[in-house]
């Protein structure tokens, strides 16, 4: 342990080794400077696994002291024991919540302990792994009530069985303000003055002469009895009648919890903390400088010893949620889990939709699911994709829009290590996090605009910089990329692949789809350019009269192309069937599949139809020509008529299109290497 030494020399329990720095309890004292450095030596001397900070000055200090430390793997945790910027705090606290603010990208997980705290720190502060845990555990065993210690210490205090005890634990500061509690007892007195109540005090602090003189003041020296230091709390619980604790701000009060589980009613202040604590079943919350509100609750528990003993059950049943058996399994889990080094990789997309990218990503997540070392997730804008993560059991964190505002609340709700993007706009996005989190980037597609010095190619260029690694998975679309040379140090040439196993089981499950000769497969969008699809399958009708077409997905071109379909007079030889969770078993039946893309980078959609043996008829364009051999697994020109001839051939010769089959067939089995893809991804996780 590492702290200030003011327990005057006295032993600390259960601590094996004490370093003594003189913290001031103000972070920003110049005092702290010297221990300050100090623990930075410490730290890089010892090469601690975990560093456990607590309080304010603990907090911060601490972690500014360990960010070295961190990048060797020491894992932070921060307990927050109530945050010092709390609801109805005054405006100059503000500057700790900046602190905290800052403080938190150094943290691997925050640990708040009350609810308060809890939805401050997901709301405002995003923590990389933020927990909450029920306070630090109370030892129900050693606070049980024992009639014969009660009776042993009342003794020694001087009581008789008739003087009612309240009892009051912590220090003689401002913040736990006893000043109300003596006010109130003030006011008790003149109301009963029959009642023989003595309050005892037990804490030091620097209210101990006003404490006295107030008491003095309001005649009732005789009723107020201040212990000072004590190391007996469970006893002086034990034998106290009532325990007031009327604080103006708590995290949870560990001393109301003992409280409580010595089967105490409690008058507490209402703030947080206490909140969490105190129910109207075991005692009063009031206002923590209401002095009416605490004498009249002060009343009826004098009054009415069945309340009192009511309300102490009710407490010792409310305080188990707070136990050492409760806190401890907990706390356990949390030093397991940071030494364990498990990653938690979310991966961000821009669209809501579900096609090529978004099957690799999918694919990715699958393929690390019995990793027990890689946690991974699926973030984009909600959509069809929804549906398609849920059939496949994907974690999916659903964003309004992709925003930083929106990805910085998700990435912090799942806990995540690793930001992997897999477009422009998300790599923008995820890069205003870098600071926060590791970025991973993936380059999908060779878009015209990335192969100019504009905008487009600039902003991934900036954005790219803050990426530790850029995959791209078209050799074209790293090499014609308009700042390649500025991102050579971090690129890497990684071409997508397919779970081949699982693509066939699912078109296995899809075997009773309507059969078709030639299939489309992926969105009506512009780039896929489908008006020059419907003529190149104008020009297969003209050499197959009885060809029927599926056009297997959705966008915003659909309605045009319906229309174009009708001018073309083919419309009763095409089919839209729109977007497929499961379009494999459609696939799977065809000859062979068109595609005319003006710019792809690997398509997804041209390996999935080799896994299955069909035949490919396609466009010359960047990934295509990677992903088709041509002659062997389908055929490759920009030549609208020598498309349509070939894809006429395989429909209606049934030699071409066994060849061809076969090497799609001998294709997959050859390139789709999932171990080596898998390895690489990890290489670039750990790293």
């Amino acid at each position: 342990m590492a702290a200030a030494d003011d327990r005057a020399g006295r032993p600390l329990p259960f601590c094996d080794v004490f370093h003594a720095f003189p913290f001031r309890r103000n972070p920003f004292s110049p005092c702290n400077l010297r221990p300050y450095l100090a623990l930075k030596r410490l730290l890089a001397r010892e090469h601690f696994d975990i560093i456990h900070c607590h309080t304010l000055t603990g907090g911060i200090l601490a972690r500014l002291a360990a960010r070295k430390s961190r990048k060797h793997g020491t894992k932070v945790i921060y307990t927050a024991h109530g945050f010092a910027f709390y609801r109805g705090a005054p405006l100059w606290r503000r500057v700790f919540g900046l602190s905290e603010s800052l403080c938190a990208r150094w943290t691997d997980v925050l640990i708040t302990i009350n609810r308060e705290d809890t939805c401050f720190a997901a709301r405002a502060l995003h923590p990389r792994r933020a927990e909450y845990v029920p306070g630090v555990g109370v030892d129900m065993t050693r606070y049980a009530h024992k009639e014969s210690l009660r009776e042993k210490t009342r003794s020694a205090l001087g009581l008789s069985e008739n003087t009612l005890m309240l009892l009051s634990v912590g220090r003689l500061d401002r913040n736990k303000n006893q000043k109300t509690m003596l006010r109130a007892l003030s006011a008790l007195q003149k109301d009963h003055p029959g009642k023989d109540v003595r309050l005892f005090l037990a804490g030091e602090g620097g209210q101990h002469r006003k404490l006295k003189r107030l008491a003095r003041k309001l005649h009732i020296e005789k009723n107020i009895h201040f212990l000072g230091y004590r190391d007996d709390v469970p006893a002086l619980l034990c034998a106290a009648d009532i325990f007031c604790h009327l604080s103006r701000t708590e995290g949870l009060p560990r001393a109301v919890m003992e409280a409580m589980a010595a089967s105490l009613p409690v008058i507490a202040s209402d703030v947080r903390g206490c909140r969490d604590l105190v129910t109207e079943d075991g005692g009063f919350l009031v206002g923590a400088t209401d002095v009416r509100a605490a004498a009249r609750a002060l009343s009826a528990l004098v009054e009415n010893e069945e309340l009192r003993r009511r309300m102490g059950e009710a407490n010792r049943r409310q305080v188990s949620n707070f136990s050492l058996e409760t806190v401890f399994p907990m706390m356990t889990k949390l030093y397991r889990c940071a030494l364990r080094r498990e990653l938690r990789v979310l991966h961000v997309l821009a669209s809501s939709r579900f096609f090529g990218a978004e099957h690799v990503v999918a694919d990715i997540i699958e393929s690390f699911r019995e990793e027990p070392d890689i946690q991974m997730a699926y973030a984009s804008p909600n959509g069809e994709v929804a549906s398609a993560l849920a059939a496949r059991e994907i974690p999916f964190h659903p964003l309004k829009r992709l925003t930083p505002k929106a990805l910085k609340k998700a990435a912090a709700a799942y806990r995540a290590d690793i930001l992997h993007a897999h477009d422009v706009r998300a790599t923008v996005v995820c890069s205003l996090l870098a600071g926060r989190y590791k970025i991973l980037s993936t380059v999908h597609v060779n878009h015209p605009r990335m192969r100019k010095k504009g905008l487009r190619a600039w902003l991934y260029r900036t954005a790219a910089r803050r990426s530790s690694k850029i995959f791209w998975v078209s050799r074209t679309a790293m090499t014609q990329f308009a700042f390649v040379d500025a991102l050579c140090d971090k690129s890497e040439y990684l071409p997508s692949i397919i779970n081949v196993a699982r693509l066939r089981k699912t078109a296995l499950d899809d075997a009773g789809a309507p059969i078709f000769d030639a299939v489309y497969l992926g969105r009506l969008e512009p780039q896929k350019d489908p008006f020059r699809l419907l003529r190149i399958f104008a020009g297969v009708l003209r050499r197959c009269p009885n060809a029927r077409l599926a056009v297997v997905g959705s966008g915003s071109m659909e309605s045009a192309l319906r229309g174009y379909m009708e001018s073309l007079g083919i419309s009763s030889h095409v089919s839209f069937l729109g977007y497929r969770e499961n379009p494999y078993g459609i696939l799977s039946h065809a000859r062979v599949m068109l595609m005319c893309s003006r710019f792809e980078g690997t398509p997804m959609c041209a390996l999935e139809a080799l896994a299955l043996g069909v035949p490919v008829v396609a466009t010359k364009t960047d990934g295509l020509c990677e992903s088709v051999e041509d002659g062997m697994t389908g055929f490759l020109s920009d030549d609208d008529e020598v498309l349509s001839a070939r894809a006429a051939a395989l429909i209606s010769d049934n030699t071409l299109y066994e060849k061809l089959h076969a090497g799609a067939l001998r294709h997959a089995e050859k390139a789709f290497d999932a171990d080596a893809y898998r390895l690489r991804l990890r290489e670039a996780y750990f790293s």
